[in-house]
């Protein structure tokens, strides 16, 4: 306690000498927001007196600092006894100068070595990677840095890195150090000056580093369909525990920011790695591989292992998740220096820089050419082996998924040495665990799923919980079976199912108001929202009208009759998630006003997600599903007729079986032209269709609910963003 009140006090003293008009302040400044990236850092110093504001009740954290005064800072965080010999070490920082006692200390500490000549600088701005290279020596991890084998910033500008800094500051954004963050465009910005949020994140750092962490709960409410995510797998919950055991040659940040990983940069039209030929309509894209990367097994990463993935992708024996549509528009992948991924494009593609699917050959191979059937029941499936910061080490069905940290992970080790997913269907069940302390983690959607819940968390564990209500992406709704429901017969008899829906009563009924209802699958505000369409209101009359003009009757005894005079049943199938059985009952009561009966049937999630919908046994299936934030065109994949399961293998996730050549147009638009706006416009006009159309009866926007302990940090999780996205970062979280 005694050395952690000397760093305490030291800093105090550092930040006030370093601005001579700062003054001390209790509590938070109002130039930092809640919402800023360094909030935690600034107020958890500021709490202890550690860092100081200015009169006005400010800090200006965007204010820079200068190499002496950050010398300063680091003298004072360690408690080093200042030095002042006869002989200066640099020339311009002589006796006489103020700093002279702090750069001498920093000197024999061997924290700084100048900047060549005899100099220093002193009154220079520094910069970020000096600062890393400072920070790096502060705590002692030097020669951790230089024996990173596979050095790498996860930033867009590692090329300005200069070659001294590479190593620390490969080190200092690493899960086990966490010194310097990215700009929103996925930047570290080396060559820029460190400023005053910089420094207080670097300081508690120093005070307050991430540790190691024994294990990490998180709450699931679905079991997974396989882990072998996403070449089989489409659901949420696969995801949610694979976004961790994955890695790619591009990363994407859940707001959209793509950023090298595997590969050393992104490859762009700029710099000369994404060649495109208008006018044959072909590209070719490159991606230049990090050497060293290995898979879990430590067995060496290589270009080939992503040109077997394209080729396992392409075969139609695989059960592919999702659609071909991207695929097939790949020519072949010249694998022939194993550090080199080229990409041959037989069409034009927007998203060409995303990266390709990765799968180990030396395990995958051997299988497939032997029965390429086999990959889909193959061992595999529930043991993966890839090559991100965490490996799966247990699988037990229906009740948890444990995954360790990997060893062979080129990019720094994780810090929680396990992570478990817990796989609890019932949500009030979860609220218990929460309660008793024994989850640490619900992602958003997948745990805790009302507002009813997250207030008796909040009076009941507030003091160990962190409740969050986040905007999602996710919308839920009633996929319509045009094969084999009646309502696929005629889309104004869809229509009025949206219409004879009281949403309104839906949300304050199970949700307590805690969502917004949706009449489109695009997140409005985004580009590609077409803001321009109408609502579908709870309207019984209406929806009366529409079920007469398509012909739909009623009998002696209220009952709906079809065009053909057949009494009219839908049968509901879901999940078993207690929610759905709530939703029912509001749904069946608003349609029996039309005279139609309506059942529910339940199934695991598994066989649901596995086996119903992509078969297309079902005649209305309700769930949820989002695109991706980065790119909401990617939901018309949902609606062509490429994508219908049934006709297609079983492949891409159209199960409503909508066939429409205006859908199909937009979506070839969106998926081979690389003008935006023209894209936006087809993304836009798509909506026109599906509103009219109705493959899906709109229900609710999902309001997310997060619950983070408040003992783990290291979230990163922006808000309109999907639940896959957060666990993006799952290697970086640690308990406090």
């Amino acid at each position: 306690m005694r050395r952690f009140l000397s760093i305490v006090l030291a800093v105090v003293l550092v930040l006030a000498v370093c601005s001579p008009v700062l003054t001390a302040r209790a509590v938070g400044f109002k130039d930092v927001a809640a919402s800023y990236w360094a909030y935690d850092a600034i107020t958890a110093l500021a709490a202890k007196n550690i860092i100081v504001g200015y009169p006005d009740g400010t800090f200006k954290p965007e204010g820079k600092v200068t190499r002496e005064e950050f010398a300063k800072m680091v003298v004072l965080a360690k408690s080093l006894a200042l030095v002042k010999p006869a002989i200066a070490t640099f020339s311009d920082v002589p006796t006489t100068r103020w700093s002279y006692g702090y750069v001498e200390a920093a000197v024999k500490a061997g924290f700084i070595k100048g900047i060549g000549g005899g100099k220093y600088a002193p009154a220079v701005e520094i910069k970020r990677q000096d600062m890393a290279v400072l920070l790096v020596r502060v705590l002692g991890k030097e020669a951790a840095a230089d024996a990173i084998a596979v050095p790498g910033t996860f930033s867009n500008d590692e090329a300005k890195v200069s070659s001294y800094a590479l190593k620390p500051l490969s080190f200092a954004v690493r899960p086990s150090a966490q010194l310097l963050v990215w700009d929103a465009q996925r930047n570290i910005n080396p060559l820029l000056s460190g400023t005053r949020a910089d420094c207080a994140l670097g300081v508690y750092r120093i005070v307050n580093p991430p540790v190691s962490t024994a294990s990490i709960t998180v709450a699931l409410q679905q079991n997974p369909d396989t882990l072998f995510y996403p070449t089989l797998s489409s659901m949420a919950a696969s995801g949610m525990v694979m976004a961790g055991v994955g890695d790619g040659l591009v990363g994407q940040t859940p707001t959209g920011a793509l950023y090298p990983s595997m590969a050393m940069e992104v490859p762009t039209v700029a710099n000369g790695l994404w060649k495109i030929n208008e006018t044959a309509k072909t590209m070719i894209v490159t991606y230049r591989l990090r050497k060293g990367i290995k898979w879990s097994d430590g067995t060496p990463v290589t270009s080939h292992d992503f040109a077997f993935a394209q080729t396992m992708r392409k075969n139609t024996d695989i059960n592919l998740a999702g659609s071909r549509f991207v695929d097939d528009m790949v020519d072949h992948i010249d694998d022939s220096d194993p550090y080199k991924v080229v990409v041959f494009w037989k069409d034009l593609y927007p998203l060409a820089n995303w990266g390709m699917e990765i799968d180990p050959a030396h395990i995958l191979e051997p299988i497939f050419n032997k029965e390429p059937k086999d990959i889909n029941s193959c061992s595999f499936n529930q043991k993966p082996i890839q090559a991100g910061p965490y490996m799966v080490d247990a699988w037990e069905q229906n009740g948890y998924v444990r995954l360790k940290a990997n060893p062979n992970y080129w990019g720094g080790q994780a810090l929680a040495q396990t992570v478990t997913f817990r796989i609890i269907p019932d949500s009030t069940v979860i609220l218990s665990h929460f309660i008793a302390g024994d989850v640490d983690v619900a992602a958003p959607g997948m745990a805790v799923e009302s507002a009813n819940q997250a207030q008796i968390l909040q009076k009941q564990a507030s003091d160990r919980y962190t409740v969050t209500f986040i905007p999602s992406i996710y919308w839920e709704h009633i996929t319509v079976n045009f094969a084999k429901s009646q309502a696929g017969q005629d889309y104004r008899v869809r229509q009025a199912l949206q219409y004879a829906l009281d949403r309104d009563e839906l949300n304050r009924k199970v949700f307590q108001s805690s969502r917004t209802i949706i009449d489109s699958w695009a997140s409005p505000g985004s580009p590609q929202f077409n803001s321009s369409l109408g609502n579908y209101p709870y309207d019984l009359e209406k929806a009366k009208q529409l079920l007469l003009d398509a012909g739909w009757t009623l009998d002696a005894s209220g009952r709906r009759l079809d065009k053909n005079g057949k009494p009219v049943t839908f049968e509901i199938s879901s999940t078993t998630s207690p929610v759905r059985a709530q939703q029912f009952p509001v749904i069946q009561a608003d349609w029996a006003k039309l005279g139609i009966e309506t059942t529910f049937k339940p199934i695991s999630s598994t066989k649901f997600f596995g086996d119903i919908l992509p078969a297309g046994e079902y005649d209305m299936g309700l769930f949820a599903w989002g695109g991706n934030p980065a790119d909401e065109g990617s939901a018309y994949g949902l609606y062509t007729t490429k994508s219908i399961t049934w006709i297609n293998g079983q492949e891409g996730q159209n199960y409503s079986g909508i066939s429409d050549p205006e859908l199909d147009r937009a979506r070839e638009v969106t998926a081979n032209t690389l003008d935006t706006a023209t894209r936006n416009k087809a993304f836009r006009d798509a909506q026109v269709v599906t509103h009219k159309l109705l493959p899906e009866i709109y229900l609710l926007r999902y309001t997310s609910i997060k619950v983070e302990s408040k003992k783990i940090h290291g979230f990163d999780y922006p808000l309109d963003s999907g639940n896959i996205a957060y666990t993006w970062n799952i290697s970086y979280w640690w308990r406090k």
